[in-house]
C-alpha cells in the first residue's frame, strides 16, 4: 500500500546520474565536432527516447559550442496529452529524470525513469559503457496556502516542520520591532552510505509566498552500470527521503489529502 496526496507540495523531483569519462578529472569542457562520441550518444539516446514518446527535443547548449562536463545539453519531453508530466536531460557525463506536477507517486514514476536509464545505458560511448554512476535523488517542495495555514515561512518552518531557528539577542536587538524575520537554513547529515542535504528558505511560487524545502540524498558508493542496480539505489534513496517527508509533514497530512492505494513498491 502506498500513500498518494491529492494536494502535494512537490515542485520537482530529479533523479540524477553522473559518471566519469576519459579526461574528466582535468578537462572541464569538451570541444565537439558533428561526429564526436558525445554527439553520437545524443543521437542514439534521442532516437530511443523518441520511440518512448519523448518527441520534443530542446537543445540547451547550441550546436558546435564547447560542452561543459556534467551540464545537461539536451532535454526531451513527452508528446502532448501524456498521463505523466516527465522530462529527461542528458549531457557529457550527466543524466537526469525529472517529474513535475501532476506527480502521482514513485511507483508510477519508477518504470518511466527506468526506461530512460535503459536508453542511456544503450547510448553511452564505448569508452564509457562500463563506467559506474554516482546516484542522487532530489525533491523540491513548496509549502504555501492552504498548507502553510496563514503562518510566515519562518513560523511554518519552526512550528510545523519542527526545525528550530532562534535569533540571538545580539542580532534581534538591532532589528526593526515587529518586522517579520526571514530564514535560510542548510543541513548536511552524513548517512551510512551517503549524505542528505536539506535547505529551507523563503520563496514565491505563482506569486504566492512559500517555504521552499530542497532535499537531496547522494549515495557515496558508485553504482554499477546496470538498470536494476541503478533503480534499486534510487528506490532506497526514495525510501529515506519519503520517510523524512512524511514525518516532517505529519501535522499537515490531512491538508494534503492523502489517499491509500493498493500497489506494490517499485
Amino acid at each position: 500500500m502506498t500513500t498518494i496526496f491529492r494536494h502535494p507540495p512537490l515542485i520537482e523531483m530529479i533523479a540524477e546520474l553522473r559518471w566519469a569519462g576519459q579526461g574528466a578529472e582535468t578537462v572541464p569542457i569538451i570541444i565537439l565536432g558533428a561526429e564526436s562520441p558525445a554527439e553520437e550518444m545524443f543521437l542514439r539516446w534521442t532516437d530511443r527516447m523518441g520511440a518512448l514518446g519523448y518527441e520534443h527535443v530542446e537543445r540547451l547548449v547550441p550546436q558546435g559550442f564547447p560542452l561543459p562536463l556534467g551540464v545537461p545539453t539536451l532535454r526531451v519531453r513527452q508528446r502532448t496529452g501524456a498521463p505523466q508530466n516527465t522530462l529527461f536531460q542528458i549531457g557529457p557525463q550527466i543524466f537526469t529524470a525529472n517529474a513535475t506536477p501532476p506527480y502521482l507517486s514513485w511507483n508510477d514514476f519508477a518504470p518511466t525513469a527506468q526506461a530512460g536509464v535503459l536508453a542511456l545505458l544503450a547510448a553511452r560511448p564505448e569508452s564509457e559503457k562500463a563506467a559506474p554512476f554516482q546516484v542522487s535523488l532530489r525533491y523540491i517542495d513548496a509549502f504555501r496556502e492552504p498548507l502553510i495555514r496563514g503562518l510566515s515561512p519562518l513560523a511554518f518552518l519552526t512550528e510545523t516542520l519542527g526545525v528550530g531557528v532562534e535569533v540571538p539577542p545580539a542580532i534581534a536587538r538591532h532589528g526593526v520591532a515587529g518586522a517579520e524575520i526571514g530564514a535560510l537554513v542548510q543541513l548536511s547529515v552524513p548517512l551510512a552510505d551517503g549524505k542528505i542535504r536539506v535547505q529551507f528558505g523563503e520563496g514565491r511560487v505563482d506569486e504566492e509566498p512559500a517555504l521552499i524545502m530542497d532535499m537531496t540524498l547522494s549515495r557515496s558508493e558508485p553504482v554499477p552500470a546496470q538498470a536494476e542496480a541503478i533503480m534499486h539505489a534510487l528506490s532506497q534513496s526514495r525510501d529515506v527521503t519519503h520517510a523524512i517527508f512524511m514525518e516532517l509533514t505529519a501535522p499537515i497530512a490531512a491538508l494534503m489529502q492523502p489517499e491509500q492505494h493498493q500497489r506494490e513498491e517499485v
